[in-house]
């Protein structure tokens, strides 16, 4: 798309400053209360994460409002930020993904103004579009004054239209880019936002994406096809899929794309063991237990779930079915998703023959 990496430049041009702050004054106001802020996207979502010390939340709110209703998208930050992300994308451009980068392509990057962030900012961010989520020492009820006080002005708007995602397509398209390495990815289709299935798929890519798991055991260690062999897992609104990927060498892609496919005929055959369930449970459980000790991953956690649509204690559900998860559903899961009569996505990335 024309505007590939939009988001993601006007994410991280909303910090260089407001209508009465320079970014530099930003930094002193944070240094000042010992505070920090930061924003990211997602596949779907852009965050404004902000922490400072409970007795500092007033002053903590009024920042995050001034960034996220004044912000002034200053010419020279963003000719800055856009010279880095250029930079990042013509180092990155040949990694393969679904669609467009979220970063972009060095070519959308160059195309976008100032103009395309400001026009971005008044489509996405507005108040019937957002969530907000407080988490830490602090009460509802002196949280609610602060929440009016600082952010009830803020417009409206309404949330933007989003395209449906086509479903995905069979097929195979390889990409020649002077690179010393080959690298190779096959998408099938994974689940959407909302999926009952979220805990197999889940499970599915802690398991896949392990060292100890069937790719990289198959690829790797067993083969010494690969330098490393692993699997992603994208989640989108309305859809989504899982990605097994590797990077070779070059005389090894054939072969080494070929044993990917017996690798997950394999795991379609043969499925997940009780020992092998059980393992990736614990290690799904642990990481799940980390991520609520820290109030700032556990309020982007909420937020989004609340923003997508889903229930406030669908971590808790998800975590839960991954504790009851049996090996039947599991396996289950794993055939529908890996049968040889689901649409496959191939992308290849190779240099140039001869080298």
């Amino acid at each position: 798309e024309h505007d590939a990496g939009v988001t993601d430049l006007m994410s991280e041009c909303l910090l260089k400053g407001t209508s009465t702050r320079s970014a530099a004054d930003i930094a002193r106001f944070l240094e000042d209360i010992g505070g920090a802020i930061n924003t990211s996207t997602g596949n779907n979502s852009l965050s404004v994460g902000c922490q400072v010390l409970a007795e500092d939340l007033d002053a903590g709110l009024e920042l995050m409002a001034d960034v996220v209703m004044n912000p002034s998208f200053p010419e020279d930050a963003f000719l800055r930020e856009k010279e880095s992300f250029v930079a990042d994308a013509e180092v990155a451009y040949g990694h393969v993904s679904y669609g467009n980068s979220p970063s972009g392509t060095p070519e959308s990057l160059s195309s976008l103004t100032v103009q395309d962030i400001k026009k971005q900012y008044e489509r996405i961010i507005c108040a019937s579009n957002a969530v907000i989520c407080i988490s830490g020492d602090v009460r509802k009820e002196e949280v609610l004054p602060l929440l009016e006080k600082h952010l009830g002005g803020m417009r409206a708007g309404t949330p933007p239209a989003l395209t449906p995602t086509p479903a995905l397509r069979a097929g195979r398209e390889v990409a020649v880019l002077d690179k010393q390495q080959a690298v190779l990815v096959v998408g099938v289709p994974g689940v959407d936002v909302a999926s009952p299935e979220m805990a197999q798929a889940l499970l599915f890519q802690s398991w896949c994406s392990d060292m100890a798991g069937p790719v990289f055991t198959n690829i790797r260690e067993e083969a010494g096809l690969a330098y490393y062999a692993s699997s992603s897992l994208f989640i989108g609104m309305d859809a989504g899929g899982i990605c097994f990927y590797l990077g070779t060498s070059p005389e090894q892609l054939e072969e080494a794309g070929r044993r990917l496919e017996k690798t997950l005929e394999m795991i379609d055959e043969q499925g997940m063991t009780e020992e092998e369930l059980e393992r990736t449970r614990a290690a799904a459980l642990s990481s799940r237990l980390l991520a609520m000790q820290s109030n700032g991953t556990l309020c982007q956690m909420l937020a989004l779930d609340i923003l997508f649509g889903l229930p406030l204690e669908a971590f808790e559900q998800q975590t839960d079915a991954i504790r009851n998860m049996d090996l039947a559903r599991m396996n289950a899961f794993i055939r529908k998703v890996l049968d040889p009569a689901q649409p496959r996505s191939w992308s290849i990335v190779r240099p140039p023959a001869g080298e």
